[in-house]
């Protein structure tokens, strides 16, 4: 019995540090595939960001609902789980329509993002969610961070600004440019903020 409980942990701990390593390497394949889907070739017309974010949200529907499916044991129970929570709980809905529709906002100016700048760039400048939602907790919800912990925005912030200004002399100097470096950082600056508030939005 003690060892059982013992084992139990661990492997619980394997399991969520698979799902890190697995979470990182599906961001990084994504940013890398969209950026070297973004890159404009003569005589080939460019994808709708909308369109890919909107073809996304279609296949990820019935995949969720399969897994439902599969979980309560039918498609019958299925069906009458998400009534039950969709409409019948449609305050609960309305509720989630906001982070949502941010959701789906930012997903749209990722593709703005990775349009106009290095996937080097836009991996960091995308941890600038941290910060604003850090900024959020401590403006929206009142919250209090540690000196260690602004330390760690400050230091985040400050590694952000030395590879973009690593890309721009890159630039400068004869390399393939990203598009515009000012419009790719702002749509995922806007990006951003949106995802800060809406992980705060979700905690009050």
């Amino acid at each position: 019995g003690g060892a059982r409980a013992a084992a139990a942990p661990r492997g619980g701990k394997r399991v969520r540090a698979l799902v890190l390593v697995l979470l990182v390497l599906q961001t990084t394949v994504i940013t890398l595939l969209a950026r070297e889907s973004r890159i404009p070739v003569a005589g080939r017309p460019m994808y709708l960001g909308a369109a890919a974010v909107l073809v996304s949200e279609c296949i990820k529907l019935p995949v969720c609902l399969a897994v439902i499916s599969r979980q309560l044991g039918g498609p019958r129970q299925m069906l009458a789980d998400v009534r039950q929570r969709v409409v019948v709980g449609w305050r609960d809905t309305l509720a989630m329509g906001l982070p949502a529709l941010l959701f789906g906002l930012q997903n749209m100016l990722f593709f703005v993002s990775v349009s106009n700048l290095s996937a080097t760039s836009y991996q960091l400048w995308s941890q600038s969610k941290t910060l604003t939602t850090a900024l959020f907790y401590v403006l929206y919800l009142g919250g209090a961070l540690r000196r260690l912990q602004w330390l760690s925005l400050s230091l985040l912030c400050a590694g952000v600004g030395l590879v973009q200004a690593s890309d721009s002399v890159s630039a400068a100097a004869g390399a393939a440019s990203a598009g515009r470096p000012l419009l790719g950082i702002s749509a995922v600056l806007a990006s951003s903020l949106l995802s800060g508030f809406a992980n705060i939005y979700l905690e009050k």
